[in-house]
């Protein structure tokens, strides 16, 4: 069949690109590692007694993240696929529908247990060249020691910063650390005294040489 004269020539859809807008503070502090030469930085749950539930004060992985569930651990990189890094959340399954819906704006939800997915101190082996971050009040050293088994020594380092990151970008709108009246639980419910307890620890901080 011959063409029509009225018949418009096909035409192309317009390319389109979407830009996924990054969460400021994701921008700052990539900043903040670029300024201490750090490749990564690590955000644990725990706080200083290495607790599950934390007060306020202590919720940075929530703070950077948005996810407020009581178990993750976050890592933000300054180079990765990303637009200017990786930032990446490591949780198990109990939370796998609530991070995914509170995730910030250039996060990852890395669904730990899930088939091919890298545990944080393997991806992080992989994936990370350069100074990796930590505050180590934070830290465990079960942590710790598995990501320096892992960590090449040619191009990977574990580096402990003074300040928390995160502390530094929440700034003067941290909550106030608690100050709630202490309780003492009697030996009836401990089944040791607070006194025994402190001697237990004392003599078996000697035996290895600790002084604190």
């Amino acid at each position: 069949a011959s063409d029509s004269p009225h018949t418009a020539p096909p035409t192309r859809a317009p390319s389109m690109t979407t830009t996924v807008e990054i969460d400021p503070l994701l921008k700052r502090l990539r900043t903040l590692l670029k300024e201490r030469d750090l490749a990564a930085y690590i955000i644990p749950s725990s706080d200083e007694h290495q607790s599950e539930y934390v007060s306020a004060c202590d919720e940075r992985r929530a703070f950077i993240s948005g996810f407020n569930g009581s178990a993750g651990t976050c890592v933000v990189t300054t180079t990765g696929d990303g637009d200017g890094g990786e930032a990446l959340l490591w949780t198990d399954g109990r939370y796998f529908l609530q991070a995914d819906q509170q995730l910030k704006k250039g996060w990852k939800l890395m669904k730990q247990g899930e088939k091919g997915v890298p545990t944080l101190s393997t991806w992080i082996s992989k994936n990370v060249k350069g100074c990796v971050g930590i505050d180590p009040k934070v830290y465990s050293i079960n942590s710790y020691m598995d990501l320096k088994a892992k960590l090449p020594k040619e191009t990977g380092k574990i580096v402990c910063v003074e300040e928390n990151l995160i502390d530094i970008l929440w700034g003067d709108n941290r909550p106030k650390r608690p100050a709630n009246k202490i309780e003492v639980h009697p030996v009836s419910a401990a089944g040791v005294s607070a006194k025994d307890k402190i001697q237990n620890l004392c003599q078996k901080m000697e035996k290895v040489r600790l002084n604190f």
